[in-house]
């Protein structure tokens, strides 16, 4: 009996271990199917999102200084950056960081997603590119949360593209999340572009 009792909470104890395991796979596969085809690959493996935007009311000048204005605002400590702005060109572009797009608690291992911002623009209209690179993963001391170490991954060679690559749900929850910031960043930017400011009110304040 006593050897049957140790059986029954062992088996108690794994269902209890597994179900939460399983069941975050199963959202995250279920996510990620939801935004299938969604994005394309370019020549470095790297996930790209495109937006072409047609305004034929503003000049290459107007549009170029309403986007490095918003990019001004959102790009502008340690991690974000604008790498490259020309005017005569019409072009701009910034590196930044989209912090926690997936964390570990149980492993105390975050994960943040490394991106590239460009927009390409010409008389009446810019062409918006976000492109995902890189994931930076911190792992932390489990007992007093330091960092103890961390390191960058290409996207290309994680899951879901490598369907052999490791931790698939933590990469997938990443993906997905990164998706997501990356969507809501071309949403604000075109309406930056099209409504001409970065802050509500604040380029047509009286001052």
């Amino acid at each position: 009996m006593k050897h049957q009792c140790i059986i029954l909470v062992s088996m108690i104890l794994t269902t209890f271990l597994i179900t939460p395991s399983f069941s975050q796979a199963k959202w995250a596969e279920d996510q990620l199917q939801s935004i299938e085809g969604q994005w394309s690959f370019d020549d470095n493996g790297n996930i790209s999102y495109v937006k072409i935007v047609e305004i034929p009311e503003l000049s290459k000048d107007a549009i170029y200084n309403r986007v490095k204005s918003f990019l001004v605002y959102r790009y502008n400590d340690a991690n974000s950056v604008i790498q490259e702005e020309d005017k005569e060109a019409g072009l701009v572009i910034a590196k930044g960081l989209f912090a926690l797009t997936s964390g570990i608690e149980k492993f105390l291992c975050n994960i943040h997603t490394w991106h590239i911002v460009r927009a390409d623009i010409k008389e009446g209209r810019a062409r918006l590119i976000i492109t995902l690179t890189e994931y930076k993963v911190e792992h932390y001391d489990t007992t007093n949360r330091t960092l103890q170490s961390q390191n960058t991954s290409r996207i290309f060679d994680q899951y879901p593209n490598n369907q052999s690559g490791r931790n698939k749900t933590d990469f997938a929850v990443a993906l997905y999340t990164s998706h997501n910031k990356a969507s809501e960043m071309l949403v604000a930017l075109e309406k930056a572009i099209r409504e001409g400011n970065t802050l509500k009110g604040v380029e047509n304040s009286d001052w």
